[in-house]
């Protein structure tokens, strides 16, 4: 195969050789056969793998065979080790039958004889054979009579309480007993409607028809109280007041929280901290411990004895500081003596 390839390949090459003897040289064309024979010899190598590869799974196959015949083999033998069994079975059975004393026709017989139901009269009784091995316990039987009763035994031990019996019949009704202490007061009931108007009682306070005026004549009117919210004298609408105690608010829309603070008029003004007040205005806002402003529009106060009297937007922001008035102007500082005693103020106001 290798010789025919190599002769199939020559003859395709050599016109070629020839047409180009005039232009080539004789060392390109032993290039040329040598690489021709590279190739052979590598497609001679490929087709001898597989070839190995071929008598590989030839091999393979016949092992595979070999198997499936020892396989039917093992099935057959099988079969005729069952056929001896059988057969050794039907002998031992024989074997047991003679050793009772009767012979296999004998068993015939009464197998058909029993088939048939025929009345065949009974034998002779036989002797009797040797006891058997003992049986298994039976069923336990019926239970006996009781019998006498015994003499007293000793005191046992208490047992535990049975359960309740039904409730007996109602005893007559017994003497009234001592009075038992008060009980809890019991949930409140839904209010009833309204009554009848009642007669004016005894009042301190009076009422001027005339120009719908509440009086309270010839008393002092004190208002206080020990917790937030309350203790509060409050005059116009929509404030704020509900974090506040033993404050005063007058005015419009304006918010107070802490202390015995006061706003006595303007609108949207805030107060905090303790002892605080704002005399009008509008925004302006006051922090700190007895500050104060007296008006104007956006001022603060924060500080402690802080004021600022009026103007837009001015700030007091330490201890003491005051504005008089102005537009956006800031007060506050010490000189450094001042300034060393009062360190921890200014540390603890940053």
């Amino acid at each position: 195969m290798t010789y025919l390839i190599l002769s199939v390949s020559l003859l395709l090459t050599l016109p070629a050789w020839c047409s180009e003897a005039s232009a080539g040289s004789q060392s390109s064309e032993a290039s040329q056969v040598s690489h021709l024979l590279e190739r052979v010899e590598q497609q001679h190598a490929l087709m001898k793998e597989q070839q190995r590869r071929l008598e590989e799974q030839r091999r393979l196959l016949n092992e595979q065979r070999d198997e499936i015949s020892l396989l039917s083999l093992q099935r057959t033998v099988h079969r005729r080790q069952k056929t001896q069994i059988a057969s050794l079975q039907q002998e031992f059975a024989l074997a047991l039958s003679s050793l009772e004393g009767r012979s296999f026709m004998e068993d015939m017989m009464c197998h058909k004889m029993n088939s048939c139901q025929l009345q065949v009269p009974a034998g002779p009784a036989g002797n009797i054979g040797p006891p058997g091995p003992q049986g298994g316990p039976g069923q336990p039987g019926d239970a006996g009579p009781p019998g006498p009763q015994g003499e007293e035994g000793g005191q046992g031990f208490k047992g535990d309480s049975g359960p309740s019996g039904p409730p007996g019949s109602i005893g007559s009704k017994g003497d009234e007993g001592p009075v038992g202490p008060p009980g809890p007061p019991g949930v409140q009931g839904v209010a009833g409607p309204l009554g009848a108007k009642g007669s004016m009682g005894d009042s301190y306070f009076s009422l001027e028809v005339s120009t719908q005026t509440v009086l309270l004549t010839d008393y002092n009117l004190h208002i206080w109280a020990n917790w937030s919210g309350r203790g509060n004298l409050v005059v116009g609408n929509g404030h704020t007041y509900s974090s506040c105690t033993n404050c005063f608010i007058a005015g419009y829309q304006n918010s107070a929280e802490g202390i015995a603070n006061a706003i006595l008029g303007g609108s949207q003004n805030s107060i905090r901290g303790s002892f605080n007040a704002v005399s009008g205005g509008q925004s302006n806002f006051v922090d700190g411990t007895g500050s104060s402003i007296g008006g104007g529009l956006g001022n603060k106060a924060s500080a402690v004895g802080a004021h600022v009297s009026g103007g837009l937007q001015n700030e007091a922001t330490s201890k003491a500081a005051s504005v008089a008035g102005g537009v956006r102007v800031t007060a506050g500082g010490f000189s450094n003596a001042t300034a060393l005693q009062e360190a921890a103020f200014v540390l603890a106001s940053r």
